[in-house]
Parts: structure tokens; sequence; C-alpha cells
């Protein structure tokens, strides 16, 4: 609310009592005619709370977010990956830590919630819930129905990080057809599985599979020590893939999490990484692997 500066101003400038008496009565009626709606400010669409949201311009075609260990808003980390996945925009996510990692698949994993939400919605004769996730997010691509992520190691000099790069993926997986004796494979992580280890049996499984020896593999981890375990063993076998030369296909990893009653009835979480084939897309840019 702005009145005319010279309604305003002191007293001891010469303007009379009668003057801001009557700026104060202009004031008072103009917040009166606020509350009762006459100025009220229009409600904003979906895009337009976007735009305001999640701050990068045209030429943002590939950015990288920072996860920390501690995120204070987690749903505003994976809405800003949703958002870019929706604008066809390239990004990455820089995790520093197990935790920080952990924190990146979870935000993943929300972005999936996301995207199966608004696809229920699309279905639905009625409106979205006002402040829903359905409701902010409407109008994305319609042809987003979920997300995965590649993980791989970036070095600078002596330098070593972990970035996941975020992948837009279709309805259904792309399948080998497996032998019809094949079961999907389940490899169970701790937080004191060995990394190396672990690296191998990714690899020797992912092998089998792109020989329709065994069905889909999946790693499973409970915890944030575990997962992140699961992570990294993960980009060395698919730098071990690239550096054989055999001809397999790269993978990546979808993420799902569901709560399960463990010890003594409490809920705890498992993280399910699916292993897909990597879409094949004619003039991608191939992700870059730690030498």
């Amino acid at each position: 609310l702005k009145c005319p500066r010279n309604q305003l101003e002191r007293s001891g400038s010469g303007r009379s009592v009668g003057s801001h008496m009557a700026a104060s009565q202009a004031l008072a009626s103009a917040l009166t005619a606020c509350r009762h709606g006459s100025h009220a400010r229009p409600r904003l669409g979906p895009a337009w709370r976007q735009q305001q949201r999640f701050a990068w311009t045209e030429s943002d075609k590939t950015l990288s977010f920072k996860v920390k260990a501690e995120v204070e808003n987690l749903n505003k980390l994976a809405g800003g990956i949703l958002t870019r996945c929706d604008q066809g925009l390239e990004t990455f996510l820089e995790p520093m830590g197990a935790k920080s990692v952990y924190n990146a698949v979870k935000a993943l994993n929300v972005v999936n919630r996301y995207i199966d939400s608004r696809k229920k919605q699309a279905l639905s004769d009625a409106p979205p819930a006002e402040g829903s996730s359905a409701e902010f997010f409407a109008g994305g691509d319609v042809a987003l129905a979920r997300v995965g992520f590649v993980p791989f190691f970036a070095r600078s000099d002596e330098n070593q990080w972990m970035r996941l790069k975020v992948v837009a993926l279709g309805a259904e997986p792309e399948h080998v057809v497996p032998a019809a004796s094949s079961e999907a494979f389940l490899l169970k992580i701790g937080s004191h599985t060995d990394l190396r280890r672990l690296q191998n049996a990714i690899l020797t499984n992912w092998m089998l599979r792109c020989k329709g020896e065994i069905g889909d593999p999946t790693l499973a981890a409970m915890g944030g020590e575990s997962a992140s375990i699961a992570v990294k063993a993960a980009a060395f076998a698919l730098r071990e893939l690239k550096l054989r030369r055999s001809g397999a296909r790269p993978f990546l990893l979808c993420p799902r999490m569901e709560t399960v009653q463990g010890k003594n009835n409490e809920p705890q979480t498992i993280t399910f990484l699916d292993l897909e084939l990597q879409p094949a897309i004619r003039g991608s840019r191939p992700t870059p692997a730690a030498s």
C-alpha cells in the first residue's frame, strides 16, 4: 500500500494536522478494503509459482544441485529436479558423504512419487487438491513416467567426488527377454558390505542379465550408509563395464523405497535400486567416468 509522500511528511514541514489526519484516514480505508478483498492478490497458477520458486534461465541447459548431509527441504530439491525434467534440461546431483548420497536418492524417490501422483490425477475427473504436488506440477511433460540416475565419479586433479546424472524415463523399462527359468536377482547390502566385492557382484549379475540368463538385478539397502555403498559400488561397476568394452549396454538405477516392520515392530525403510538399461538416445552426451 502506498500513499503520496507529501501526505505523510512530518508536520514540521508546514503541513497541517488536518492533512495528516486525512492521510491516516486514507490509509485506514485502504487497509479495510484489502481485508475485504477488493484489493486481494489474484490466485497464481502452478506455472508462475514454479518460475518464482526455482531460479534458473533458459541458458542453464545443464545444472548441478549440491546435496548436503542435512537437507532442510527435501521436497523443494525434488521439485527442482522434476521441474527441470519437465523442461527437458540436464540435471546432476553432487552429494558429499554417505548422508548426502542417501538424501539424493531420497529426493529422486520423492520425484517419482510426485510423477505418480500427477499421473493418477490426470486419470481423475476431480480437480487436484489445493496445495498438492499434483496441482503444483500440473501441465508437465506427459511422457515423463519415472526418473532414474547414473552414478559416476568426477575428478579434478587429485580430487574425486560422486555425481548422479538424472535420467528421464518412460513408463516401462527396456527388457532383455530372459530364459523361462530366470528370476529377478536381489543383492542385499549392509553397512559393512565390502565395496569391491559388491562392485564385482553388480557387474557379474548385470552381464548375466544382458545375456538373458537372469532377470533384472535389484540392490536392497537399509539405512543411509548401506544405500551410499550401493550407489558407489554401482558407479565402480559402470566404470569397469566401460573399460572392458564388452559391448554390453550400461545400466542406470531407478530408486524406490518401502517401509517394513523391523525388529520390535519398529518401521524401517528399505531402499531398492533397480538396475535398468540406460535409454539409447540419439545424439545424447555419454556419461563421463573417472579415469
